[in-house]
């Protein structure tokens, strides 16, 4: 059963609410709203590296978010700058309006080692 209310008004307008109909926009508003916070709100998980800087501290890298580098003078503040680092990094992809990519899966460790490199005389 629809509950509807119509008034006509002095220059011949007739407005009209079906309040069945604003009820469930209203309820249908709520849930989106609901909806855009839960994924406003999502937790994302990213594997970072940790590398001694020569002059102290850390310099922290991600490999999923490329360019994605913070540094700390500790391995606490390392991390809290990376967390910070990275959350500033979705923001960003977010408000561009592109994909927050997901974490890469790294199964092996990395392979160190060094090479020589020849460069031509100039």
């Amino acid at each position: 059963m629809s509950c509807s209310v119509s008034r006509r008004f002095s220059k011949g307008y007739l407005l009209l609410f079906d309040f069945e109909l604003l009820l469930s926009y209203t309820e249908l508003k709520i849930r989106m709203d609901a909806m855009e916070e839960a994924v406003a709100e999502r937790e994302y998980r990213y594997t970072v590296f940790f590398e001694p800087a020569e002059e102290g501290g850390y310099i922290v890298t991600c490999p999923a978010l490329p360019g994605m580098a913070t540094e700390g003078e500790t391995l606490e503040e390392a991390r809290a700058m990376a967390k910070d680092a990275i959350r500033a990094y979705l923001e960003s992809l977010r408000k561009d309006g592109l994909q927050i990519p997901p974490d890469k899966d790294i199964r092996l460790d990395p392979v160190k080692e060094e090479l020589t490199v020849d460069l031509d005389a100039a």
